[in-house]
């Protein structure tokens, strides 16, 4: 797991080639797990993002062929106006294009946790 914020940025906005799956919501706490999963042949097939400090999030339960990166400024002044917040970090705001819509979630990164056990 990396230690610096910008080191689990940059390790996030790299993933590629993932399906991803809403593995775990937790209001009270504004946790959100999300998990990256590809072929099981290919290292680091079964990856769980872990963001916290959620603000706002958008997505379906699961998606493909959409792998996050940094949403632009001007998206994020557009979230952060419609969720009534004044201000937020560009690095907490990621996005992922996808065939059916587009997925945001403002928060942290907290954890990126590799190989986690298959599920199948």
């Amino acid at each position: 797991m990396s230690n610096s914020y910008l080191e689990r940025v940059k390790e996030v906005t790299a993933l590629e080639g993932y399906s991803y799956r809403l593995w775990e919501y937790q209001a009270s706490l504004s946790m959100l797990t999300i998990r990256a999963h590809r072929h099981p042949d290919k290292p680091g097939h079964n990856i769980h993002i872990v963001f916290q400090g959620v603000a706002y999030l958008q997505m379906p339960i699961s998606w493909k062929a959409g792998d996050f990166r940094l949403g632009s400024e001007a998206e994020l002044r557009e979230v952060v106006k419609r969720i009534g917040l004044t201000d937020f970090d560009l690095n907490k705001f990621f996005k992922a294009d996808t065939p059916n819509g587009t997925v945001y979630v403002l928060g942290s990164v907290a954890a990126i946790l590799r190989d986690v056990e298959p599920l199948y």
